[in-house]
């Protein structure tokens, strides 16, 4: 709006000054123009100053505005993924400070869980963690949904014992979008470690000497008598136990009993 005020008096001042050289009109007037015109271009520098400083203004506030939502920033949580808070530690209007100190027990604000895909946790027993590794088919029932069973494979293994429990974690992945599992839950896992043909026998059939260093088994001969042969054990799961070698497959042993059968003794064996 200057800048066009200005223009207009310059306007203005060449023509009454192009009249004052011809007698048209006096000096006087000629002097008055251009001292308005003088004026106007102070009055254009002030002007000028003027949005110059607000522009500086305007800056100074979208700094202000900048650092007052980083700080609003610092009292605003976000997770980093969808869920759903399963646990809160606060409540509006508490304080929330820094917990630093000798004995303060730090805890989370809130829990936030996602449930979509939920990891199923398995600790195998030192003597089956050997034989267990990624990709393993394992299967999990829970007793809160009878008759389910969430097949899946091993998805990762520790690959290393726990000092205290002696037993290594494995964990399988399972999709959960119609939130059937809840994150806490109890089950029973099967892990199928690997697939062979193996001789078997109850863990009643397996003798062992007096220094429990070795193994036998009562079998019947062809004319009924007993014979003590020696066995190496392998897999044992508490109710079947692992023949590696001394048997052929072919034998008739004597299952679980109490007493003792000696070399040659005669038997009788019941038919079913």
């Amino acid at each position: 709006m200057v800048r066009a005020e200005l223009k207009t008096v310059e306007s203005e001042s060449k023509r009454i000054e192009a009249l004052a050289n011809t007698g048209s009109v006096s000096q006087k007037v000629s002097i008055e123009i251009q001292g308005k015109w003088e004026a106007t271009q102070a009055a254009l520098k002030v002007a000028e100053a003027d949005w110059e400083a607000a522009k500086s203004a305007v800056e100074v506030a979208r700094k202000t505005l900048e650092e007052t939502r980083v700080l609003l920033d610092y009292g605003t949580l976000k997770a980093p993924f969808n869920g759903v808070v399963t646990a809160r530690h606060v409540e509006l209007g508490d304080y929330v400070g820094q917990q630093t100190g000798a004995g303060t027990k730090r805890q989370p604000l809130f829990v936030v869980s996602d449930s979509s895909k939920v990891r199923v946790c398995v600790d195998v027993p030192e003597r089956d963690a050997v034989w267990t590794d990624a990709g393993d088919a394992m299967e999990v029932q829970f007793s809160a949904l009878p008759g389910k069973n969430f097949k899946g494979r091993i998805s990762r293994a520790a690959k290393a014992l726990d000092i205290e429990t002696r037993s290594m974690r494995v964990e399988m992945d399972v999709e959960n979008e119609d939130g059937l599992l809840l994150p806490g839950m109890f089950g029973k896992a099967v892990i199928t470690m690997e697939h062979r043909t193996a001789l078997v026998l109850p863990s009643g059939a397996i003798r062992v000497n007096e220094s429990g260093q070795n193994s036998h088994v009562y079998v019947v001969n062809a004319d009924s008598t007993i014979s003590h042969v020696p066995v190496v054990t392998g897999w044992d799961d508490g109710h079947d136990i692992e023949i590696v070698s001394g048997l052929t497959g072919s034998e008739t042993v004597v299952g679980a009993m109490l007493g003792r059968l000696e070399p040659g003794q005669e038997v009788q064996v019941l038919k079913d």
